[in-house]
């Protein structure tokens, strides 16, 4: 069969196995889930860069220092390998704000879709971007400007991290801060069990330095360090959640020797063709929508929807294999957020998208 057709089938077979396995909450990992078996799990850091850091060691030190070097620039990297790996590897990137723990865990004390796709076979690689806290960022703008130096002006240090208020309807989780929709999938509630701020105490601090996962059109920094990361470890399947779309675009338009499909979770943007090409060329996408994506606030969610309904289209009509998945409108399941791997149903989910991905061998 032609890849378009055999996608098409399999789909249709994955959309009516879901609708009638997804519960109202999914199991625990404790409840159904079989020991995690891993051959090895540990941390690594991607493209960091000896430089110059006059402001950085405070001991024993007289600021500004001389020929003192630190590392800058640098991804993090969680491993997870399975015992007897039988799927291809994934990597997992997070959107602006927020770090690999979205995808390590949930706020309700579950496991997270690494987890998930490990036990699965997939070797797993979930990824912390530059200049954000959870991989390291370098401290000499903010020292020099504290210490007067004109190199380094107050003017251009910039420290951002996500509020818990701001990004509340932005995310769908609810109309307003503190109150859900009455089918939010999220765990916020009840807020005596401090599931919200359990959340956000992974968001990220950032430099607000341009380098983090958007960049400039092609992805900046971000992009040059997937590349890095997939020349390290061989072809992998992208996950992209939110920003993290625009590097992830880039690599695959770019290295598509690098890629083996990509899973596109409420990007910022898919790219579009121009009527005889399409930028991802023949690499496989499935793009994931959630709920309540009219009621957002900003951000331009119903434009981003679009955009991957038409990326999708567009690369099926070439008989890639592609699709674009409206939770509530194609599957019936009402109520995931931006974050849907850390709504209740998550694991159901993964199962989606690793399904989908078993279809492409």
């Amino acid at each position: 069969m032609k890849p378009g057709v055999v996608n098409k089938l399999v789909l249709s077979s994955l959309i009516l196995g879901l609708v009638a396995s997804t519960p109202a909450r999914a199991a625990t990992a404790e409840e159904e889930a079989p020991p995690l078996r891993l051959q090895s799990m540990g941390v690594f850091y991607v493209g960091g860069q000896r430089i110059e850091s006059p402001y950085s060691d405070e001991r024993d030190a007289t600021f500004p220092t001389t020929g003192r070097t630190t590392v800058a620039g640098q991804a993090r990297v969680t491993f997870l390998l399975p015992e007897q790996p039988l799927a291809p590897a994934i990597v997992l990137v997070p959107g602006a704000g927020l770090s690999s723990s979205i995808y390590l865990g949930t706020p309700d004390g579950r496991e997270g879709w690494a987890q998930y796709f490990a036990r699965r076979g997939h070797p797993v690689y979930a990824v912390d971007l530059p200049d954000r806290s959870s991989a390291g960022f370098p401290i000499d703008a903010i020292n020099g400007c504290t210490h007067g130096d004109e190199r380094y002006p107050c003017s251009e240090v910039a420290l951002g991290k996500t509020s818990l208020e701001q990004p509340w309807s932005v995310w769908g989780f609810g109309p307003v801060f503190g109150q859900q929709f009455d089918d939010s999938r999220f765990p916020a509630l009840p807020l005596q069990e401090r599931y919200v701020e359990q959340f956000a105490a992974g968001f990220e601090i950032s430099t607000g330095s341009g380098a983090g996962p958007q960049g400039g059109g092609d992805g900046g920094v971000a992009a040059r360090i997937l590349t890095l990361l997939l020349e390290a470890k061989g072809p992998a399947v992208l996950v992209l959640h939110s920003a993290a779309g625009a590097p992830g675009f880039s690599v695959t338009g770019k290295r598509p020797d690098l890629v083996r499909a990509v899973v596109a979770v409420e990007t910022v943007a898919c790219p579009v063709g121009n009527g005889s090409q399409h930028p991802l060329g023949t690499t496989p996408l499935l793009a994931l929508y959630g709920d309540h994506v009219s009621e957002r606030t900003s951000g331009n969610h119903p434009g981003r929807y679009k955009a991957c309904q038409q990326s999708a289209a567009e690369l099926a009509s070439h008989n890639v294999p592609a699709a674009f998945i409206d939770l509530p409108g194609d599957l019936g399941i009402r109520g995931n957020s931006h974050l849907m791997m850390q709504d209740n149903n998550s694991d159901d989910l993964a199962v989606l998208i690793s399904d989908w991905l078993q279809s492409l061998d």
